[in-house]
């Protein structure tokens, strides 16, 4: 089994197998973010993974932010993706700048991702 297709059967931090890079998370994160694909997100998004803006003022639990995607932001914004301009990767965190379209003027985020043995832990953004 590809090591990312064994992250993607559930987002429970491996403990045996091999564990993908953090990375192929990433990367599987905005492809699955880009189709819309609930499923796959679900799978890499842990439960109670803490995600919101850095200064960390709304942060909310991982559950709730898949969520919202599935029941407000892929609705009103059926064309809305995220397009990676650069990726730097360094032990568990991924850093990137993402440009972000189709919800209005097209806006860059630097968003710093943290994985767990194949989850994604924790998402915080700054425009």
């Amino acid at each position: 089994m590809e090591p990312l297709a064994a992250a993607v059967m559930m987002c429970i931090p491996m403990t045996s197998g091999p564990i993908p890079p953090p990375s192929a998370v990433i990367d599987a994160f905005i492809t699955a973010y880009n189709e819309h694909d609930m499923d796959t997100l679900r799978q890499l998004v842990a439960a109670d993974a803490r995600m919101g803006p850095a200064d960390q003022s709304e942060m909310i639990d991982g559950r709730t932010v898949i969520g919202l995607y599935e029941t407000s932001l892929f609705k009103r914004f059926p064309t809305v993706s995220i397009k990676v301009v650069q990726q730097i990767s360094a032990g568990d965190m991924v850093a990137q700048t993402e440009s972000i379209s189709g919800v209005g003027e097209d806006s860059v985020v630097l968003s710093a991702y943290r994985i767990d043995r194949g989850c994604i832990v924790s998402m915080s953004y700054s425009k």
